[in-house]
């Protein structure tokens, strides 16, 4: 367990007592802060609430358009059969599957 601890310090912190047990941030929670800052700054005079909600959909493709989806529904499916081992460069891709992956938000 100490060593996972010490494999996750974040290094610039290494020796300052203050912050021997602070979390390090992840490219996921900086991604997330990341539209938040752009929508706040983008939709001025609006609440936090508001803001908060905005970036959260944001976050999760909400705004995409359809074809932009789907294909990056496309891509997830080849890239998940070259993983499981199947072949995908001649294989026409199941639209069932990219259907599936297009409606999810996960």
């Amino acid at each position: 367990m100490l060593a996972t601890h010490r494999r996750n310090l974040e290094k610039d912190c290494i020796g300052i007592s203050e912050l021997e047990y602070a979390p390090i941030t992840t490219g996921y929670v900086e991604s997330g802060f990341a539209h938040l800052d752009l929508v706040t700054r983008t939709l001025v005079g609006a609440g936090m609430g508001a803001c908060i909600g905005v970036a959260h959909v944001s976050i999760l493709k909400v705004f995409d358009s359809d074809g932009t989806r789907r294909a990056a529904a496309r891509a997830a499916v080849r890239r998940e059969r070259r993983r499981t081992g199947g072949s995908s460069s001649g294989a026409a891709v199941d639209e069932a599957e990219v259907d599936a992956k297009s409606t999810s938000f996960g």
